[in-house]
């Protein structure tokens, strides 16, 4: 996917980051959004930051980052994990969709790796900033060859936006009330090459989803 994104540019740790994601088989990463804001993510051709929707007059009614100034901190960052983000998911379950991003997104430059929540007082913008390296990524699991991140969900931190052509053409909802309405608020909306979303991608009822512990 990069080798087709002119935009695309590896991290310094790259190669390392990429090898870590192929030992420990990681084939995806997870968004959870809105399910009214379906049709808006692929008018706009993919995720923005809270700074790039600000700029674009969107209005951002998703989850606050926790701490005072954190949301200001943070802005020009979407937040994603690397295990589906039940902690979030399981609340108001149907109003929401999970996304699915591919991997490389892991080792495109600018890409965070939060250790803990990073809601947490401790976990700040610079901080990240100094610890955004393979044995940080790599730090983020058990042993050396599990996907499952811990603390779960793993979250990670992908500055200013997320082109379409990074999607896996997969999204979950909790029920098939909430599939319906996912349909009818797509309807009559296509990808850059001219097919609709409701034929390109898969819409599954995967309720399993959206709970769990972590």
């Amino acid at each position: 996917m990069e080798n087709a994104d002119r935009s695309f540019e590896r991290s310094a740790d790259a190669d390392a980051i990429e090898s870590i994601v192929r030992r420990r088989r990681i084939q995806r990463l997870w968004h959870l959004s809105r399910v009214d804001h379906l049709k808006s993510i692929f008018s706009k051709r993919g995720l923005l930051s809270r700074a790039k929707m600000d700029q674009a007059g969107i209005a951002y009614d998703m989850s606050s980052w926790g701490a005072a100034g954190k949301d200001e901190e943070l802005k020009d960052y979407i937040c994603c994990s690397l295990a589906s983000p039940w902690g979030m998911a399981r609340h108001d379950s149907d109003s929401k969709v999970l996304l699915q991003l591919q991997p490389s997104l892991l080792w495109r430059d600018g890409t965070l790796f939060s250790p803990d929540w990073s809601s947490h007082n401790e976990i700040t913008l610079s901080s990240l900033l100094r610890n955004n390296t393979a044995r940080v990524f790599d730090s983020m699991f058990q042993n050396s060859t599990t996907d499952f991140p811990s603390p779960a969900p793993g979250e990670i931190l992908i500055p200013h936006s997320i082109d379409l052509a990074y999607f896996i053409p997969l999204m979950f909802f909790h029920s098939e009330q909430s599939k319906d309405y996912a349909l009818n608020e797509l309807w009559g909306v296509n990808l850059p090459d001219g097919r609709a979303v409701t034929e390109s991608y898969r819409l599954l009822v995967g309720a399993n989803q959206f709970r769990g512990r972590y």
